[in-house]
């Protein structure tokens, strides 16, 4: 089963689509922090670390249109069941709306699921929600480049 949500890790390449201004590239970085922290989870396999940047009923959408919910994933993780090997994002866009953003970027992983290997370069969208001054990850999806 491939899994790729919310990925961030080695050797950013960032595009920001925002007006120019010092407010606009704080909320980018903020941001990238934030995909990294959920990153970190998944390569560490610290299935809470990744459940503590994300919503309590946060879903993900793979590219094979399943469904997975944060236990689905933090579960895996913690038992060794689902371990990333690596994660790599680039061609990052962060939009805000008020309290909302979202997060396109392109996202290459590998690892395996229940001894199954898994690889591939996936477009990844993340959108995030503040609450009370926090970001939470509220919903990701995936789509598969075609192969060529």
């Amino acid at each position: 089963m491939k899994i790729s949500p919310c990925v961030a890790a080695l050797g950013l390449s960032l595009i920001a689509v925002f007006p120019a201004g010092a407010e606009d590239a704080v909320r980018l970085n903020d941001f990238v922090e934030l995909e990294q922290k959920m990153s970190d989870g998944l390569l560490h396999g610290d299935g809470p670390g990744f459940a503590s940047q994300v919503a309590e009923d946060w879903k993900i959408v793979l590219a094979n249109a399943k469904t997975l919910t944060i236990a689905q994933v933090t579960e895996p993780l913690s038992t060794g069941k689902l371990k990333f090997r690596s994660a790599k994002i680039s061609d990052l866009e962060v939009r805000t709306y008020g309290d909302t953003a979202i997060v396109i970027g392109v996202n290459e992983t590998s690892g395996s699921w229940a001894g199954e290997d898994f690889a591939g370069r996936d477009r990844f969208t993340d959108v995030f929600v503040r609450k009370n001054g926090t970001w939470k990850c509220v919903a990701s999806h995936t789509s598969n480049f075609a192969k060529e």
